[in-house]
């Protein structure tokens, strides 16, 4: 068993250390084995992951806080001076956008851990949600008992007079007019009471002084309390106390909320429905204390992983068993990738790999003795203009759909499905961060590495890098390896210069130092999905009759 175990190290170290992070995960909400279940999570593996360039995604754009604050101030030696104000706002706007962009995407269900977008170009949530947020309707309301109406029909005759009842009656008029004049009578009190008070020469006067404005106080007051305060006020409280039919103050208020978080971009290109990440700080190179977790697996620790699982993954209720979730799945992770075939990265429709990049290179698992030490984090996606609230929510239908048009409100029976227009909403994703991989011994794979990076140099691309996964070896799990160059190397440099002209080093690159692989920056290797709740609970009442 220990031979069989070293000769698939790379495998094991990978199965060990994500399925840590995925049970660390599961834990952390409450789910249950049931496919009709719509709590906990749904987990889409991102393969090749998405290289994340803080030049992208960093110190985004706030409708209420504007652009962020420069980062820190330069350091000794910065080759390049901060951003002017107006650069600094288009690139906070830009990394906004490109957030709303990223996490727009809606995932197809899947309970094999896989990621699969639906085909022909994809579908995106806002896009979807705002068709039904304009094709629902609240069902018809009941009339009114006679009493009741009779009520409202008397305290609207006290308030309003004509045709359509939008006049104010005299008494109505006469009410405001007395509030008013008690209102400023009370002011001029105040007023005169400050004036006689900083006046040396009235101030031991000035309570026999403001006895005159006092008395006015009072003749306003009483004037306004029997001219008719009472009668007018016991009307306003019968109208003010009825109540919004429950459907219909659901859609007006989710149409509401929809608008309020529309906001205009730059360049009168368009309007986004704003939406930014939690903790606001996960795409900067510099952050620290914001929840990082670490993970170290030292040299010999995943052989008991090994000796139990093999290479499956403690996936539980995110996979359909364990072949589903092993190596011939072709699940993957942090550099070492299970068997498979290799899809391009913008189709997205398989997390299974291939040995072999492009050209031909073919890279051997064969390290020996390995040791990983990496963060990972799980951050969540806040849509403040997505009110699901309204999944919940009985009173309202589709025009022209039946019920449970959005979806069913279970996993089971979504797998794969494209009929419904939002079964799942990804809520969360999962970022890894600081790799590094020691080995007693590397075998062939660095020196292919090198040979790889030599010829292909690196790329310098950064919204393609981090949105297509344009990558330069696509095949070492989620972990996407942009060529890289040796620490020392006079070729070296950094990849991008913060707002406060700090050089940063490849922050997404790859590169060898001594026995360690180092893999810089985050990736995002996961989506994290809920399902929506079984609605909308109502057919449209026009099917029946068609």
């Amino acid at each position: 068993m220990f031979a069989m175990a070293m000769e698939n190290e790379p495998n094991v170290l990978a199965a060990d250390v994500l399925s840590e992070i995925i049970t660390r995960i599961k834990t952390s909400r409450p789910t249950t084995s049931s496919g009709e279940s719509t709590t906990g999570f749904v987990f889409s593996m991102q393969v090749p992951g998405f290289m994340v360039s803080p030049k992208d995604f960093s110190r985004p754009w706030s409708p209420i806080g504007g652009a962020p604050a420069e980062g820190p101030p330069p350091t000794a030696g910065a080759t390049t001076p901060p951003p002017p104000a107006n650069e600094r706002v288009q690139r906070a706007q830009e990394a906004a956008f490109k957030t709303f962009t990223m996490f727009d995407e809606l995932l197809m269900v899947r309970d094999d851990g896989r990621t699969e977008t639906y085909s022909g170009g994809g579908r995106r949530l806002s896009f979807q949600y705002k068709l039904i947020l304009d094709s629902m309707e609240a069902l018809p309301v009941p009339d009114r008992p006679a009493d009741q109406q009779a009520r409202i029909d008397a305290a609207e005759a006290v308030l309003y007079t004509g045709p359509e009842k939008l006049d104010k009656t005299a008494l109505f008029t006469r009410y405001e007019a007395n509030q008013q004049a008690w209102a400023d009578r009370r002011g001029e009190f105040i007023e005169e009471q400050i004036r006689l008070l900083k006046d040396p020469d009235f101030a031991d006067q000035a309570p026999m002084l403001l006895e005159r404005f006092r008395v006015k106080v009072e003749q306003a007051r009483e004037q306004f309390l029997t001219q008719g305060a009472e009668k007018v006020e016991a009307a306003q409280a019968t109208l003010l106390s009825l109540g919004v039919p429950l459907g219909q103050g659901t859609v007006a208020l989710a149409g509401e909320r929809f608008d309020d978080w529309e906001v205009p971009l730059l360049g009168g290109v368009g309007t986004m429905p704003y939406t930014f990440v939690l903790p606001s700080e996960w795409a900067q190179i510099e952050s620290e204390n914001i929840g990082w977790t670490k993970i170290i697996r030292k040299k010999g620790e995943s052989h008991h992983h090994f000796e139990q699982h093999g290479t499956s993954l403690a996936t539980g209720e995110w996979a359909g068993g364990s072949s589903n979730s092993s190596g011939s799945a072709g699940v993957s992770v942090f550099g070492f990738g299970f068997g498979g075939t290799y899809a391009e990265s913008a189709s997205r429709s398989t997390s299974a790999f291939s040995d072999t990049a492009s050209d031909g290179t073919v890279i051997k698992n064969d390290a020996q003795d390995l040791s990983i030490e990496m963060e990972y984090g799980v951050c969540k996606i806040a849509r403040p203009w997505l009110v699901t609230d309204i999944f919940h929510m009985p009173g309202w239908f589709l025009r022209g759909a039946k019920k449970g048009a959005i979806s069913t409100g279970k996993l089971s029976d979504q797998v794969g499905d494209t009929d419904h227009r939002i079964p799942m909403i990804p809520t969360h994703f999962l970022v890894i961060r600081n790799v590094k991989i020691r080995a007693r011994s590397w075998g062939d794979t660095q020196n292919t590495l090198n040979s790889y990076w030599s010829k292909h140099g690196r790329s310098d691309s950064s919204f393609g890098s981090s949105i297509s996964g344009d990558v330069s070896i696509p095949i070492w799990g989620p972990l996407s390896l942009n060529g890289g160059f040796s620490h020392s190397d006079s070729e070296y440099k950094g990849d991008f210069k913060d707002e406060a002209g700090k050089d940063t080093r490849n922050d997404f690159g790859t590169y060898f130092e001594d026995d360690a692989l180092i893999i810089n920056g985050a990736q995002i290797v996961g989506l994290l999905g809920e399902i929506v709740p079984f609605c909308p609970a109502e057919d449209d009442p026009a099917l029946a009759n068609g």
